[in-house]
């Protein structure tokens, strides 16, 4: 079975590969739909039914969100030294400060597992708990939590289709 990656956009933050591999593959993928629902001012009254109509309408800013939580994990080098687990998840950690940068767009990731499920979004949240570490105090294991906020398509073929049509040629 393939294993979830990440492909993020263009302009990429510095220091942020082409594509972040997951080790292992995510037990669940958590998708919410906020519908964009809001209350009226005030109730609507119907004359010839008299009653209140619904004060919910929809506002147009509906939106989909995706979490995933993952692994990720170094092992021990036959020389002795263990490379910090925190070099596999600095990508994520770059996509995240990114977004938050003075009001510029945030870069956009499609995650791809397999050929027929993906998802275009910005990192919104991230949480890393370090849980294993070596004598010297370098992390070694690492549970990353990431929340995608959707974000919509651009024009043309998405990042996610050059990869399938890379594949489909044998260039992946």
């Amino acid at each position: 079975m393939e294993r979830l990656i990440m492909l993020p956009g263009s302009p990429r933050p510095t220091g942020v590969p082409e594509i972040i591999r997951c080790l292992l593959n995510p037990a669940s993928i958590l998708i919410e739909r906020d519908s964009g629902l809001a209350g009226r001012p005030k109730p609507i009254f119907r004359e010839d039914a008299q009653q209140a109509i619904s004060d919910l309408a929809f506002n147009g800013t509906g939106r989909s969100l995706l979490s995933v939580s993952l692994l990720f994990e170094t092992t021990p080098r036959p020389e002795g030294e263990t490379a910090d687990v925190r070099l596999l998840t600095a990508p994520l950690h770059r996509l995240a400060a990114e977004a938050g940068s003075g009001g510029r767009r945030p870069c956009a990731v499609e995650l791809i597992w397999g050929k027929r499920w993906s998802f275009r979004g910005a990192v919104g949240r991230l949480a890393e708990k370090l849980d294993q570490f070596t004598r010297d105090g370098t992390a070694t294991r690492s549970w990353l939590t990431v929340a995608f906020e959707e974000m919509p398509a651009a024009a043309g073929a998405s990042v996610g289709a050059r990869y399938f049509a890379a594949d489909a040629n044998g260039l992946r």
